[in-house]
């Protein structure tokens, strides 16, 4: 009797200690890790994220650098690689075309997300770029990643500018705050820094975008 009491009483204390671990993991937060690598459409959803590569920062008229594979561009409906280039400085670099996406929260949790640019080891050059390298081959200390909130007007010492070679675990944006229904949309550059050699020319840069979120309750 008085063994069966105490076998009773330890798994009561289990069960409760079990409750209370998946109460404590549901109240703090939980995390969600996907790509964005391939496909043709324009607007992913997964999770509770809904993620738009856009034309401009209104998303709603056309150039070039649409896509969702960073440093491509589309030649005869046919997906080649951009030639990637030098600037002399940050400024001018920031004058060029971006490349442009958006991030909504479509949840109902308050979300952090982080974004990741993750060179394309899998990319298949077209023959006619069968002789470009991937510039991390040889001169990854000269690629230069910038990226910021274009969701209202750019002031430039809010943009981010990264050695790509530097950064951790290629994070290039960390816990930005979306509430339920929010949105922002950021714009991203990639190029070459001014002491790049020459021979870098017919070099390209291939990089999918990857996204962490973290959601907690409110």
């Amino acid at each position: 009797m008085y063994i069966d009491k105490i076998i009773k009483r330890e798994l009561l204390t289990f069960v409760v200690s079990i409750i209370a671990i998946i109460i404590v993991i549901i109240g703090i937060s939980y995390a969600l890790f996907f790509s964005i690598d391939e496909g043709n459409e324009d607007t992913i959803s997964v999770g509770d994220l809904e993620i738009t590569f856009c034309s401009d920062k209104s998303c709603n008229t056309t150039y070039d650098n649409i896509g969702q594979i960073i440093g491509t561009k589309k030649v005869n409906n046919v997906t080649v690689p951009s030639k990637i280039y030098p600037y002399s400085t940050y400024y001018d670099a920031l004058k060029s075309t971006p490349y442009i996406f958006n991030v909504k929260n479509t949840g109902n949790l308050d979300s952090y997300i982080s974004i990741k640019l993750v060179e394309d080891k899998d990319y298949i050059l077209n023959d006619n770029y069968s002789h470009f390298i991937s510039i991390l081959d040889l001169y990854s200390n000269h690629l230069i990643v910038a990226i910021v909130d274009c969701s209202k007007e750019i002031e430039r010492e809010s943009v981010n500018v990264y050695k790509y070679s530097e950064l951790d675990n290629y994070t290039i944006m960390s816990s930005e705050y979306l509430q339920p229904n929010e949105d922002k949309t950021y714009c991203l550059w990639t190029w070459l820094d001014e002491t790049t050699p020459n021979d870098a020319q017919n070099t390209y840069f291939v990089a999918n975008l990857d996204f962490e979120a973290e959601y907690k309750p409110k």
